[in-house]
């Protein structure tokens, strides 16, 4: 007599997973994608400081604050002026240091070829003189608490006391002051986003009312958008947000790597 075997495991159909389970799926892949390409201690990479793009090496990260060092442009004395700089450790050491947020990581890692910058990273350095001047190093300060008031015990508060007076709730949006834009925190996040052209973020909060959302379709589509490769991939991790993704492969020159790490920040 023959005795069939049972199925293996390998055949045995997998149970529908959830939305929610989906979506954390696509949350740790993405997490893990960034992991393996962002940029480690050590490593060199593109960095944004005082509105200058220019090649740093990673020193420390402490959460999203990374420590980095710009390095040293130079030409050897046999090399032609229009001839590729090389670039080299900064020979000022710590003093050179500068703390950035990791969304101003503007690449993933590289490396030196006999001091040359690879071609895709060249393109996108905006200076050789290092970083600004205005851009002085940041230096961690200790945060202020203010001082609470102090508050009676609740029965002892009187009709006549300043502290059982609560000042009356008002339902209108409130004013900014004068002289001062009404979307201020506003035009703040559609900044953060990469877009910088003051009188153009006063012109579109002003005509949607101060919505971020439709303003930052207005913006987008005001410009050509130049990563549609990188905006599908991210898309496949399972991101949703389509306005913001366009706006920030603008704001990061099409690196996904800190798109994504920026979106999960």
């Amino acid at each position: 007599m023959m005795h069939q075997a049972p199925p293996s495991p390998m055949m045995q159909p997998s149970p529908q997973q959830s939305p929610v389970t989906m979506m954390g799926s696509a949350a740790a892949m993405a997490a893990t994608a960034v992991a393996s390409v962002f940029p480690g201690v050590e490593d060199l990479a593109l960095v944004r400081i005082g509105g200058e793009v220019l090649p740093a090496s990673i020193i420390s990260r402490n959460g999203s604050m990374t420590t980095v060092r710009p390095l040293q442009a130079y030409r050897g004395r046999n090399m032609r002026k229009a001839a590729q700089l090389k670039w080299r450790k900064n020979p000022a050491g710590a003093r050179a240091n500068y703390v950035v947020d990791a969304a101003d990581i503007a690449s993933g890692a590289f490396q030196l070829t006999e001091g040359g910058l690879p071609a895709h990273i060249d393109c996108m350095v905006t200076t050789e003189l290092g970083a600004p001047e205005q851009a002085a190093p940041q230096k961690a300060e200790p945060v202020q608490v203010p001082q609470l008031p102090f508050i009676p015990p609740t029965g002892l508060l009187s009709a006549s006391s300043s502290f059982g007076q609560m000042p009356a709730i008002s339902e209108t949006r409130p004013q900014a002051p004068k002289g001062e834009f009404t979307y201020g925190k506003e035009m703040k996040e559609l900044r953060t986003l990469g877009f910088a052209q003051e009188s153009r973020l006063r012109a579109v909060l002003s005509d949607t009312q101060g919505s971020v959302e439709q303003s930052l379709q207005k913006l987008n589509a005001r410009r050509r958008f130049k990563y549609p490769t990188a905006f599908s991939e991210i898309k496949q991790m399972g991101f949703s947000n389509d306005e913001v993704i366009k706006a920030l492969l603008m704001k990061h020159h099409g690196h996904k790597e800190a798109v994504v790490f920026e979106m999960l920040g």
